[in-house]
Order: structure tokens, then C-alpha cells, then sequence
């Protein structure tokens, strides 16, 4: 089977998920053969970017695309550019002969340009790595979609959310009438039980596992030198994403445990950055807590087990590779309960909090803080359930996902 996938390059878990399936997926299924068309822009922002393309490249036809300046940022001037996107997929797909073009992303603009380069014939999906256009659902309202939309956390400290929600709301009619025509994937329960509250009819396929980890790569890094109590990390610092709730939570943990240090990871965005300091200082947080950039994988992870619990207050998510990653690497989550997180950790070493409950999360933390066999018994269960989640499981169930798309555009 040969696959024409369209990916992008960004630090963030989707491309470092696609990454993994491709470079498993050799061994996995010899029978899979990909035409890799990688959206270059923001190559020169991650780290061992080259040598990523030069690894895949050893295994697959790699080419790579990048998009004008103009359309990093989303603009009705995407779907201006959409028509010489599709050519680009069309015109690369018949000439290549490939069986299938997906797209491993739920960006509306690149799922509308793999129906138009299909012309209704040839095979196309997409794999939900975030619930399209909402970001994240905490509550479906009975409302509908617009009314679910407005109050999601990715509108919730934006200006004008009303005229940004209609905008985007009126991508979101143009996307499901797109996906009627394939059998679509997902990476979470979460987003294929959201999308199918509001448009019950759409065909969504979710992968089990959708994410996975490498025990024996994270086992090879040794331990950082520098010592944290606790570790907050993701590919950027944003209040849906828990930045704001941290000094808060680590207020009352400080209140327990008065030398406990907090070491945060991640790109920051002002004005967020700013309220953020506003409030370390507030609270007296200002040796407390210890602010990293973005880190290489490997550093990155080297503190992650130099660290006795992850703190993880998001409400913005599908299917935290953080998480899995932290648990990998023998550390204990303590995050919201937010249902990307209860559907996908079935699990005691990821605990549970409700959402907001600020007291839930510090009193938790403390309590693994505070009690080392709690920890160590902790530790050793995370690592045995992160197992679970090998990359070869993985692509296997990708490929086969890939057989059951096939199948659907056969029986049409």
C-alpha cells in the first residue's frame, strides 16, 4: 500500500507522534510504502529538525513544502491558498499512484484540500490529534456546536469570542460536510465521542493505542544533576493549557512543604508570561518556581526523571503525550479530570482531580512529596502501564486503520 501523507513540522506532540509511526512502521508493516510531504515553515524551531528528515529520508521519498509567511497564522487567506494546496496533493498523488492520501492532522484547511485533490475517487482520511476547530470540549452544551464552541477554553481568553466563534464555526460546517465522504481516525475516545455528540453521523475510527512511547529510549537517559519536586512541561505555556492555575496550586503546596520547587517547561506567550510573574510575585513564588524554554527531547526528559511528580492542571487536550511520557519515566501525574484524561489513563498513577479543584491537585502533590513508599510504589506501576504503549503497537494499528479506510471507499 503506498500513502501519500502531509505533515507538518512544529514542536508539539503531533508531529513528534507522526514521527515515531513513520520510523516504526518499518518494521511494523514492510507492506506500507509513504510518499512524505513535510510543511516546512517552522523547521528551523525544533530541534534535530534535519536530522529527523534525514533519518526518515533514508526510508521514504521525502519532499518538502513550505507554506507563505502569510498563512502561519490562520486567515481567511488559507482558503485562498487552498486550491494550489490541493493541486500540490492531486498532482503528487497521481503521479506517484499512491492507494490513500492522509493527512495526520485536524486542520480543516489541509482536510479540505485532500477531498478536492481526491476528486471523489481516490482514497482520502485525516486522524483527529485535537477535536477539530474546538481545541478542546469539557462539556458538550445542549446547544449545539456554536454554543459548545464560544465557551471552549481555546476562545475563553480571547478577545471578541463571539465573532471568533461564529468564524470558526462556519469552518466547522465546511469541514463535516468534507468528512461525510471517507471513514475518518482519531487518536482519543474523547474527540471521537465530542464530534459524534454534534454530527452523530460522521464515521470516526478510533486507534487503540492512538499514542505511544519508547521505554527503551527513555530508559537509556540518565537523570538530570538539577533536582525539582515537581515538573510541569509542554510545547507551549498557554492558561488552557494549566500555565495560569500553576503558582496558585504551588501556593498551597509551598504552604505544606515550604522548600518545594517547581520546574516549568515550555514556549511562553505574553501577555500570559506576564500575568504569570504577576502572580509568583503575588504569592511570594519567585524561588519556588523555575521557568525552562523549550528543551531538546532528551534534556527535557533528563529532568522529567530528576523530578518526583508531574503536575498537570490542562484543560486542553486529546491524548497528553506528556502524560504518557512522564509515566514512562517512572513519575506519577496528578491532572484534571478532564475526559481526553480519564478516557485514555485508566489508571491510578495518573490521579484525578475535578477540574478548578485547586486544593485536590496540592493536596495530592504533597501527599506524594511527602510519602516516599507512595512514590516509589507509584513509580514502578507507572512504568509497567506505559509499556502498554509501544510505538509498534502503535503503527500496527495504524496500518490497519489505513486497510479499513480501503475498505470503506470500496464498498461506496
Amino acid at each position: 500500500m503506498k500513502v501519500l501523507l502531509f505533515s507538518q513540522i512544529l514542536y508539539h506532540g503531533a508531529w513528534r507522534r507522526n514521527y515515531n509511526v513513520l520510523q516504526t512502521m518499518k518494521k511494523a508493516n514492510k507492506k506500507i510504502e509513504y510518499v512524505l510531504l513535510i510543511e516546512s515553515s517552522n523547521i528551523n524551531l525544533v530541534s534535530d529538525a534535519d536530522k529527523a528528515i534525514s533519518s526518515l529520508a533514508e526510508s521514504y521519498d521525502v519532499r518538502l513544502l513550505r507554506l507563505p509567511q502569510l498563512l502561519q497564522r490562520f486567515t481567511p487567506s488559507h482558503y485562498v491558498y487552498l486550491a494550489k494546496l490541493s493541486k500540490v496533493l492531486g498532482d503528487m498523488a497521481r503521479r506517484e499512484r499512491v492507494d490513500l492520501i492522509y493527512v495526520p492532522h485536524e486542520l480543516d484547511w489541509w482536510i479540505l484540500a485532500a477531498k478536492n485533490a481526491s476528486k471523489g475517487t481516490l482514497p482520502w482520511t485525516t486522524l483527529f490529534q485535537a477535536v477539530p476547530l474546538f481545541v478542546c470540549v469539557l462539556e458538550p452544551s445542549p446547544q449545539g456546536p456554536l454554543s459548545t464552541m464560544i465557551g471552549t477554553p481555546a476562545l475563553a481568553y480571547k478577545s471578541l469570542k463571539v465573532i471568533r466563534g461564529l468564524y470558526r464555526y462556519s469552518r466547522l460546517r465546511l469541514l463535516v460536510t468534507a468528512l461525510r465522504e471517507t471513514l475518518s481516525l482519531s487518536v482519543s475516545k474523547s474527540a471521537a465521542l465530542t464530534m459524534r455528540a454534534f454530527y452523530p453521523w460522521l464515521k470516526i475510527r478510533t486507534l487503540m493505542p492512538g499514542n505511544g512511547v519508547d521505554l527503551g529510549y527513555i530508559s537509556s537517559i540518565q537523570p538530570s544533576p538539577a533536582r525539582f519536586d515537581a515538573i510541569y512541561f509542554t510545547s507551549e505555556l498557554l492558561p488552557q493549557k494549566g500555565f495560569l492555575d500553576l503558582p496558585i496550586i504551588w501556593k498551597s503546596v509551598v504552604q505544606r512543604i515550604p522548600d518545594a520547587k517547581l520546574l516549568i517547561v515550555g514556549k511562553t506567550h505574553e501577555p500570559y508570561l506576564g500575568q504569570f510573574r504577576e502572580l509568583l510575585q503575588k504569592f511570594g513564588l519567585e524561588k519556588a518556581v523555575v521557568l525552562y524554554d523549550l528543551l531538546p527531547h532528551d534534556k527535557l526528559i533528563s529532568l522529567v526523571k530528576s523530578s518526583k511528580v508531574m503536575v498537570y492542571p490542562s484543560k486542553f487536550d486529546t491524548f497528553p503525550l506528556v502524560i504518557l511520557e512522564s509515566l514512562a519515566s517512572g513519575v506519577p501525574v496528578v491532572a484534571y479530570n478532564i475526559p481526553p484524561v480519564r478516557l485514555n489513563y485508566a489508571t491510578g498513577n495518573v490521579i484525578k482531580c475535578p477540574m478548578d479543584d485547586i486544593e485536590c491537585m496540592a493536596a495530592n502533590v504533597s501527599a506524594i512529596l511527602s510519602d516516599g513508599n507512595l512514590r516509589r510504589n507509584l513509580s514502578k506501576e507507572a512504568v509497567k502501564y506505559a509499556a502498554r504503549f509501544s510505538w509498534e503497537n502503535v503503527a500496527r494499528e495504524e496500518a490497519e486503520a489505513y486497510s479499513k479506510v480501503l475498505d470503506f471507499w470500496s464498498s461506496k
